[in-house]
C-alpha cells in the first residue's frame, strides 16, 4: 500500500502527497509550455540548418509518474531540482552522420546542465538505447527567442536517436523487457541478431546517403567542366534533381514536387535525353506563355518544366489538356506549340 506519510521537502518546507499534488499540477502548465517552446524552437533551427529530421517528440510527467520516480530514486529533498525530465524531448533524425551536427546545435543554443551519453553504457548487444540525452535550461540572455522568453529557471532533457533507434526502443517498450536479464533465455539469441540488423541498416543507409551525396557532386563537376548536361544519364530522382538545377538554378526547388512529377512521367517513356532536348527547345518560350497569362508570381522548377512539356511532348500534353482548369491556359498552349512545331520544321 502506497504510504501517503511521506514527506517532501518544497523551498525548505515538508509537505504531503496531496499538497505535492497542487503544487505540481500549477507547475505542470509552465512544463508543457517548455516542451512545446523548445520542440518549435529545436524545428526552427534543424531547418536554418538543413539538418534532416523525421520528428520532435516531447512529453510531460504526469504526477503519478512524478511521485513514482521521487519514492524511486528517493528524491524527497527539493524534487523539483532532483528530477531532471520532468519535461522530456526526443529528435528523431535519419543518418548517424548529422549526430554531431545536432549536438553542436543543442549546445550553441541552449544552456547545457548535464550531458549523459548512453552510447557508453551499452553491452554489445543492445542498440535502441545509443542516444545521447542533454538536461537543459532556455540561455538568460539579452538576446533570447522569444519562444524561450521566461523559461529559464526550467530544465528539460532531450534525447536524440536516429529512427531506427527509435523503432527499436518502440519496440523494445511494446514488449516490456527492460533489460537483458529479463528476457527469456529461448528469445535472446533472437533479439541479438535483430539488433545487429537495426545497426547494420542504420550504416547502410548513411552509406547510401554518402554515395548518392558522392554522385550529385561529381554530375555538377562533370556538368560545369563540359558545359553541358550528360543527356546518357538514366532518369531516376537524382539525374532528374540535377537536371533541374542546371537549368533551372534560380527558380524555386522542392525536392517532393520534383518526386510527385518524376512519378508522373516515368510512365510515359520519357528520358533525361528527351528532358534536355524538349527544355532547349522551348524553355524560353515557357516565359513568353507565363507573361501571356499575366502570372506575376515566380515559377518553381517544376511549374517551368511542366509548361516545357505541355509546350513540346504531345503524349505528356494530351495527356492533360482536357483536365485544365485555367481557361487561358489551352490556347495559349496551343499557339505557342504551333510556332515550336514551325521552328522545328524549318530546321529539318
Amino acid at each position: 500500500m502506497e504510504n501517503t506519510n511521506i514527506k517532501v521537502i518544497i523551498n525548505g518546507k515538508g509537505i504531503y502527497k496531496d499538497e505535492l499534488e497542487e503544487i505540481y499540477k500549477e507547475k505542470q502548465k509552465h512544463f508543457t509550455t517548455l516542451a512545446i517552446n523548445t520542440s518549435e524552437f529545436l524545428k526552427k533551427h534543424l531547418d536554418t540548418k538543413d539538418i534532416s529530421f523525421s520528428d520532435i517528440n516531447f512529453r510531460v510527467k504526469s504526477f503519478e509518474s512524478f511521485w513514482g520516480k521521487i519514492i524511486r530514486k528517493q528524491y524527497y529533498n527539493e524534487p523539483f531540482d532532483g528530477i531532471d525530465d520532468i519535461c522530456g524531448l526526443r529528435i528523431i533524425y535519419y543518418y548517424p552522420s548529422d549526430c554531431p551536427r545536432i549536438i553542436k546545435l543543442i549546445k550553441d543554443e541552449l544552456e547545457i546542465v548535464e550531458i549523459i551519453n548512453k552510447n557508453q553504457e551499452l553491452e554489445f548487444n543492445q542498440f535502441g538505447y545509443r542516444s545521447n540525452h542533454f538536461v537543459i535550461k532556455p540561455p538568460n540572455k539579452i538576446n533570447q527567442d522569444p519562444l524561450l522568453f521566461g523559461l529559464d529557471n526550467l530544465k528539460a532533457e532531450i534525447q536524440i536517436r536516429t529512427i531506427l533507434m527509435h523503432a527499436w526502443a518502440e519496440i523494445e517498450h511494446k514488449l516490456a523487457y527492460k533489460s537483458k536479464d529479463q528476457i527469456p533465455d529461448r528469445l535472446r539469441r533472437k533479439f541479438s541478431q535483430l539488433s545487429a540488423l537495426f545497426e547494420i541498416a542504420d550504416e547502410r543507409f548513411e552509406e547510401i546517403r554518402a554515395e548518392r551525396i558522392e554522385f550529385i557532386s561529381k554530375l555538377k563537376e562533370h556538368t560545369l567542366s563540359t558545359g553541358c548536361f550528360n543527356k546518357n544519364l538514366d532518369l531516376n530522382l537524382d539525374t532528374f534533381q540535377a537536371f533541374l538545377d542546371y537549368y533551372l538554378p534560380n527558380q524555386e526547388k522542392n525536392i517532393k514536387k520534383s518526386r510527385a512529377f518524376l512519378n508522373e512521367i516515368l510512365p510515359m517513356g520519357l528520358s533525361i535525353k528527351k528532358l534536355v532536348e524538349n527544355y532547349e527547345q522551348a524553355g524560353y518560350i515557357a516565359q513568353d506563355l507565363k507573361n501571356d497569362l499575366n502570372i506575376k508570381e515566380k515559377w518553381s522548377q517544376i511549374e517551368t518544366i511542366r509548361t516545357t512539356l505541355d509546350l513540346t511532348d504531345d503524349v505528356y500534353w494530351n495527356s492533360r489538356k482536357f483536365n485544365i482548369l485555367s481557361l487561358g491556359y489551352v490556347p495559349f498552349c496551343e499557339k505557342y506549340r504551333k510556332i515550336i512545331q514551325g521552328k522545328i520544321k524549318q530546321l529539318s
